[in-house]
């Protein structure tokens, strides 16, 4: 005997068996919609600058990803801005690059529609704002240990996040800037080290928090008043003469200089020659080297270690014939 059950009495069994069985209802349970969500929801880009965006695909059995579409009131096409592909898998991002000109209005749709169901759609709102603009006065020197004010003017950052501030050079005397960040306008202190560095020129940067890609620099030139003279101090017109086998003490005065950190010495030819040109002790004595025949005249320099620009000297003609 055979029987024949329809849809309603299947549906009535399975009704049935889910009162007399309540742990297997689990199996009744409706699947979750499908959603997508984009990440980040709102932000700002400015003109030319880029972002990414990511799409969230929950609940696809499919496992589909995204298409990525760009519209706005105010802009059509490359106008809205582009993107780096129009579709993606979830959980990849893409990259939105703003316009270089700022649509009236100025915000963007950027719509990730499911590739599975094209009636789920997540949104992002983008705002396409001016180029930070960072602006700083011109160039200045400052003697070393001495002090500068400067300011940064910050246009369009609504964020109000003002600018950090470095200093840069070719040495480790750069000098410091304090504080670190300022708002537009709000002036900072640079100071100089007490040594001029080697260049001369420190760079200045003031950086927009907002948005580190946009930047201003002036060049400061480290300076000093720093004099040096060399004891005794022979001119090429009246030099000092020395005995082949004498030494000669040499000391340098140096004024203005605030770190008191005196001279380095050298000895070479004048004029300009490479030679064995004797040697010098740090603390100014001088030894000629032994006779090889004729040289030019030695040439003993004191240099300022606070300031490599400023030296004296004085020269030296040795006797190399016996008495």
């Amino acid at each position: 005997m055979s029987s024949t059950r329809t849809p309603s009495r299947l549906w009535a069994m399975v009704v049935a068996g889910a009162l007399l069985f309540p742990g297997c209802t689990h199996d009744m349970v409706a699947p979750s919609p499908m959603e997508v969500s984009v990440s980040p929801t709102t932000w700002r880009v400015p003109v030319g600058n880029s972002r990414d965006f990511t799409a969230y695909v929950r609940h696809d059995g499919r496992g589909g990803g995204v298409t990525w579409t760009l519209t706005g009131a105010g802009c059509t096409g490359a106008a809205c801005g582009t993107l780096s592909a129009t579709r993606s898998n979830s959980g990849v991002p893409i990259t939105y690059t703003a316009p270089s000109a700022v649509p009236t209005p100025a915000t963007v749709a950027l719509a990730a529609m499911s590739e599975t169901d094209e009636a789920v759609t997540g949104l992002a709102m983008i705002t396409i704002a001016p180029q930070v603009v960072v602006t700083l006065d011109g160039n200045f020197s400052v003697d070393i240990g001495g002090q500068q004010q400067i300011s940064a003017s910050i246009a369009n950052d609504p964020s109000g996040a003002g600018v950090s501030w470095t200093a840069t050079c070719a040495t480790a005397a750069c000098g410091t800037i304090a504080p670190a960040s300022s708002a537009s306008g709000s002036p900072v202190t640079y100071t100089a080290r007490g040594i001029v560095p080697n260049p001369s020129a420190v760079t200045i940067r003031a950086t927009s928090v907002a948005d580190p890609s946009r930047f201003a620099e002036l060049t400061v030139t480290v300076t000093s008043q720093i004099q040096v003279a060399v004891n005794p101090g022979g001119s090429p017109a009246e030099p000092i003469w020395l005995l082949f086998w004498d030494t000669q003490q040499f000391s340098a005065t140096v004024t203005n200089d605030p770190g008191n950190l005196g001279v380095t010495w050298s000895v070479n030819a004048s004029p300009e020659w490479e030679c064995d040109c004797g040697s010098i002790t740090p603390d100014g004595l001088f030894t000629p080297d032994s006779p090889t025949g004729y040289l030019p005249n030695y040439r003993v320099v004191a240099t300022s270690i606070a300031d490599y620009t400023k030296t004296a000297s004085a020269t030296v003609m040795i006797n190399y014939n016996d008495p």
